[in-house]
C-alpha cells in the first residue's frame, strides 16, 4: 500500500514538472511572437491541439478576466459565475469580434475556461495567465504588447458587444480616439446604469487602438483592479487622458452597445466589491452620444 501510494505521488510530481516545462514554453513563444503586430498569445492553443486562427486586424479585440473561485462555498456564487460565461460566449458569437483574450488568475483556469465556452468559438481564445486578479494596468500592458495596431476592447467580464455597428469600426477611423462606452442594463436585471439617462458612473468597457503612451508612471497610477472598485472606470479615463492628451475621448455608447449580464439580486450581489473610491479628484465622466462612421 505504502509503495503503490509513494509511486502514485512520483507520477503525480512528474505530471506537475511536464505541465510546468510547457508553460514555460508557452513564456518563450510569447516572447518570439511580439515581434507580429497584432499576433496574439499563441501559445496555450498551440499546448491544447488547439486549431489556432490568426487575428483580423480589423475586426475587434476582447480582453477579459473571468472571476472563477470568488466565493466557492456560497451557493449564490456559481449562478453571478453563469452570468460571466454567458456574457463572454455572447461576445465570442459576435461575427465582427476576431480574438478574446482572457487573463487568468492561475494556469488551471487556462485549460478550465475552454471547458466552460462554446467548442464552436474556441478557435477566437487566446489565454494568458498574470497569476493574480487583473489590473487595469495589466490590460493595458497585455494590448500594448500583444494588440498594438488592433482594435482593442477591455471590458469587465459581463459585458457582451451588442450589434451590427460594431464592424463599422476599423483601425483608420480609430486612429486618436479612445470611447469610454457606458453600458445598457439586460431586461429584468441591474437598474442602476443606463446608458441615456444614467451614465455617470457606467463605463465598463474601452475602446481603442493600442498602445496608450505613459509607460510606467501611467501604468502605477492604474494598477488597481480592473471592475469591482467604486469609481475605477473613471479614474482609469482620467488617467488615459492625463498621458495621452492627444485622444478624442468620447462615449459612443447610444451607437456602440455593450450589454451588462449582472442579474443576480438585481445587480447587488457583489461579493468582491472592494468599497474603496478611487476617483476622488481624479474623475471623467462622458455624455452618451452617436458616432458617424
Amino acid at each position: 500500500m505504502v509503495q503503490a501510494r509513494r509511486k502514485e505521488w512520483i507520477l503525480a510530481i512528474l505530471l506537475a514538472c511536464a505541465f510546468s516545462a510547457l508553460i514555460l514554453w508557452s513564456g518563450m513563444s510569447l516572447t518570439r511572437e511580439n515581434a507580429c503586430p497584432c499576433n496574439g498569445t499563441r501559445a496555450m492553443n498551440d499546448i491544447f491541439g488547439l486549431h489556432w486562427h490568426p487575428i483580423n486586424t480589423s475586426k475587434i479585440n476582447v480582453i477579459y478576466q473571468i472571476p472563477l473561485d470568488v466565493l466557492p462555498d456560497d451557493p449564490r456564487w456559481p449562478v453571478r459565475q453563469a452570468e460571466y460565461i454567458r456574457a463572454v460566449s455572447e461576445t465570442l458569437e459576435h461575427p465582427d469580434v476576431s480574438s478574446v483574450h482572457l487573463l487568468t488568475e492561475q494556469v488551471l483556469d487556462q485549460v478550465r475556461l475552454y471547458a466552460m465556452l462554446p467548442s464552436a468559438y474556441h478557435h477566437k481564445i487566446r489565454t494568458f495567465n498574470l497569476n493574480k486578479r487583473m489590473a487595469y494596468a495589466d490590460a493595458v500592458r497585455y494590448a500594448n504588447r500583444f494588440l498594438a495596431g488592433c482594435i482593442t476592447v477591455m471590458a469587465n467580464a459581463d459585458i457582451v458587444l451588442v450589434g451590427p455597428e460594431w464592424g463599422w469600426l476599423s483601425v483608420k477611423h480609430m486612429q486618436d480616439k479612445f470611447y469610454g462606452l457606458a453600458r445598457h442594463e439586460a431586461p429584468l436585471c441591474a437598474t442602476g446604469c443606463d446608458c441615456s439617462t444614467n451614465w455617470e458612473g457606467c463605463h465598463d468597457s474601452f475602446v481603442f487602438v493600442p498602445p496608450l503612451l505613459g509607460g510606467d508612471p501611467f501604468l502605477e497610477a492604474i494598477s488597481y483592479r480592473m471592475g469591482g472598485i467604486w469609481g475605477g472606470e473613471n479614474r482609469f479615463l482620467w488617467e488615459v487622458k492625463n498621458y495621452n492628451d492627444k485622444l478624442d475621448m468620447t462615449n459612443p455608447c447610444l451607437t456602440l452597445v455593450t450589454r451588462h449580464w449582472h442579474c443576480m439580486e438585481k445587480g447587488l450581489y457583489r461579493p468582491d466589491q472592494d468599497n474603496r473610491r478611487v476617483n476622488l479628484r481624479r474623475s471623467i465622466v462622458l455624455p452618451p452620444r452617436h458616432i458617424e462612421v
